[in-house]
């Protein structure tokens, strides 16, 4: 890893430079290029123009005497400039009265003189220039040359301006692998400190500060945040350290006043239950009606208070108790769960439909608890309803397992959603439908701790449906 950063500054160090390079000198020589270009299309100019003007004061007298041979004889001194292709003279109207023709191959000449000046094309130059004689025009020189003089010309510079620039990029490599390594080293060594400490785990490290400027800064900074990461560090185990402590002790406290419950709580409230029983049984032969509805009261709170102490338990034990992982076929477990609850319903008349679930992870007996309490709660809120029908299934999903649990009972009222899974929550009065408040705080706690989550959705009259998500199998 370390090697990979090492790699990417250093390239991207030389790039820079290179690249900063690179540009300098192409600018340079872009520049240098179109000034001598011109310079040099301008010296050609004024050195064709001086030739026009050499012959044309050699034609003078041939115009003069409509000598048009002589004309042509002195044209012909034109072929010693290899860049011009054509020539003519005209005459003082303007009519073409010589020419010189370089090759056969070259353009035609035109038939009359034109504006003078020079003109400049993209691959010539023309030339339009009187010839005077004592103050008169008596004729016009035309000269048309090629740009094989600045072609050749500026291929040599071409060759120079690419070994300059090959020389100056190697002198900036050089240059660019010297100056990375006091640029790039400090924030090498700073990333290989990064990384030391983040494997290690060890706050003690330090990183080299060797320079005052804003890299040595931010190696200084890092120092001084390690510092403060290694004191909060040694603080944070401390405390860590004293809560564990603490939370032992109250781990011990609970499991002790979960024994004084089970065995201190249980044993008045049977003795309770026992002699209500009996009294009750005593008190039948008598007609007095109160007397065996109170003792039926007394019996039937101690049956209810024993069966609170019993769930308190269960839900104390099921945040503390170690899960035992392992492949869990959810299929065969609500199957388990409904066999479990039809035989405890009696005559009851339920529809059941029970869908293809899957496999999760979890501990079996807590997932087992789960799906008793809300098929149990599915049960007991469908008493009332005409056609009990109770639905378990699957939604699928990608990445989880979502079951469900589907009612057609009671139903809950979705404003008080939040106090559906509270430790002593219920949602309907105790003379509709009797319970305590834990089971679905429990269902939360043991899907929870199964990394899952437990929501549920309902209607007053329309009954509920609880879903379930838990992590699938690997």
């Amino acid at each position: 890893m370390a090697s990979t950063y090492r790699s990417s500054i250093q390239r991207k160090i030389t790039f820079v430079i290179l690249t900063a390079s690179f540009v300098s000198i192409a600018l340079t020589c872009a520049c240098f290029v179109a000034y001598e270009f011109l310079t040099f299309t301008q010296r050609m100019a004024e050195t064709l123009s001086a030739n026009a003007q050499l012959v044309g004061a050699n034609t003078t007298a041939a115009l003069s005497f409509d000598n048009k041979r002589d004309a042509q004889d002195n044209l012909r001194a034109l072929a010693a400039l290899p860049s011009v292709r054509i020539a003519a003279v005209y005459d003082k109207s303007g009519n073409l009265f010589a020419t010189y023709a370089r090759t056969s191959r070259e353009a035609p000449i035109p038939r009359t003189a034109a504006q003078d000046g020079i003109k400049f094309f993209s691959d010539r130059m023309i030339l339009f220039q009187p010839i005077m004689l004592d103050g008169s025009r008596i004729g016009t020189m035309f000269i048309e040359s090629g740009y094989g003089p600045i072609y050749s010309r500026f291929t040599t510079y071409g060759f120079i301006v690419i070994l300059v620039m090959l020389g100056s990029l190697a002198v900036a490599y050089l240059f660019a692998r010297r100056i990375q390594r006091k640029i790039s080293g400090p924030i090498l060594d700073l990333a290989d400190t990064a990384r030391s400490v983040s494997e290690s785990r060890n706050y003690s490290i330090r990183a080299k500060v060797d320079s005052d400027d804003e890299i040595g800064n931010l190696a200084a900074a890092f120092n001084e945040m390690l510092e403060q990461i290694h004191s909060l560090h040694e603080d944070l185990e401390q405390r860590v350290i004293q809560r564990t402590a603490e939370l032992e002790m109250a781990n011990k406290e609970l499991e002790a006043f979960s024994y004084s419950v089970s065995h201190d709580l249980r044993a008045p409230l049977r003795h309770l239950g026992g002699f209500a029983e009996l009294l009750r049984e005593k008190c039948n032969d008598q007609q007095d009606p109160n007397i065996v509805r109170y003792t039926g009261i007394i019996s039937d709170s101690a049956k209810k208070m024993a069966k609170l102490i019993d769930e308190l338990l269960e839900f104390s034990r099921m945040g503390r108790s170690e899960m035992k992982t392992q492949v869990v076929e959810l299929d065969d477990l609500v199957a388990e769960v409904v066999g479990e609850a039809k035989s405890g319903i009696g005559e009851r008349k339920i529809s059941w439909n029970i869908r293809p679930l899957a496999k999760t992870m979890g501990d079996y007996a807590m997932l087992k608890l789960v799906f008793q309490n809300l098929i149990s709660n599915a049960i007991k809120y469908t008493g009332k309803a005409d056609d009990a029908a109770i639905e378990i299934g699957l939604v699928p999903e990608p990445n989880r397992i979502v079951c469900y649990v589907k009612d057609n009972g009671a139903g809950f009222d979705m404003r008080f959603i939040d106090k559906l899974f509270g430790v002593f929550q219920r949602l309907h009065r105790l003379d509709e439908f009797e319970g305590i408040g834990i089971g679905l705080a429990n269902v939360r706690r043991i899907v929870e701790r199964h990394g899952g989550k437990v929501w549920a959705e309902g209607e007053v009259g329309k009954g509920a449906t609880f879903y379930v998500s838990l992590p699938l199998t690997n």
